[in-house]
């Protein structure tokens, strides 16, 4: 007996979906959707830093307040806020300004800003679903430490 507008979606093959949060962009969360539902195969802590924490550990390593750095940034203190909560990301104007302000090179914040790479995973997922289930294993073998990406791509990079 169906019970009315209460269907389950059903799907033949493991679908994968990627969400950043929106307030801790250090935490990577996949889940797996099957006849069951959604279900959260992996919750890994990333080991670089993300932007925001790089920026604030730079600002407290140098004593520098989040009032001082907007002011020498010529950023709002609230923008300041948002990108160390990781619920914002500068401008590459805006990062120039921050990296000068803190004494970096713009290629050391740049470089911990990966919302094209998550962009472009997106995309490769959502052309192939053959991806998503390579992505499953991958997940689960990590999660198993059986592989690890230093090795997967010291492979991948023979392969060419």
């Amino acid at each position: 007996m169906r019970k009315r507008g209460h269907e389950r979606a059903r799907f033949s093959a493991p679908l994968l979906i990627l969400s950043a949060s929106r307030f801790a962009d250090t935490s990577l969360r996949v889940s797996t959707l099957h006849r069951s539902g959604a279900r959260t195969m992996l919750t890994k802590q990333m080991q670089t830093p993300s932007l925001g924490q790089k920026v604030r550990s730079l600002r407290e390593e140098k004593g520098i307040t989040l009032r001082e750095l907007s002011r020498r940034a010529d950023v709002s203190p609230s923008f300041v806020c948002d990108l160390e909560a990781g619920r914002r990301f500068p401008s590459p104007n805006n990062l120039r300004k921050l990296a000068d302000a803190l004494g970096v090179v713009v290629s050391d914040l740049a470089d911990l800003d990966h919302r094209q790479t998550l962009a472009a995973l997106k995309r490769l997922l959502e052309g192939d679903p053959a991806w998503g289930e390579l992505f499953v294993e991958i997940l689960r073998a990590a999660s198993e430490d059986q592989v690890k990406p230093e090795r997967m791509l010291e492979e991948l990079k023979t392969r060419k």
